[in-house]
């Protein structure tokens, strides 16, 4: 993908679910949210719409090129995730 793909997908993804990482839930703004395939391009994922989702670095970078959800998030206290749930306004 071009930087300039790059840019228009991650306008599109936010369009779409908002400025939230797509795994914890966590409001970021958009400097601070990564690109995540769902199906990682090492196991044959693609760079379509359909198969990326906007991800802080932490949750990306823990799911490395597994196809499930990050290991971070069973480590994370789930009062403080439901704490931060629903208070991003600019989304």
């Amino acid at each position: 993908m071009t930087p300039k793909q790059k840019r228009a997908k991650k306008a599109q993804l936010i369009s779409d679910y908002g400025l939230r990482c797509w795994w914890c839930d966590y409001c970021l703004p958009e400097e601070k949210l990564t690109l995540d395939h769902l199906k990682p391009k090492s196991r044959g994922g693609s760079n379509s719409l359909e198969n990326l989702r906007l991800a802080c670095f932490p949750c990306n970078n823990s799911r490395g090129n597994s196809l499930y959800p990050p290991k971070r998030l069973f480590t994370l206290n789930q009062s403080l995730i439901n704490a931060v749930r629903g208070k991003c306004t600019n989304s």
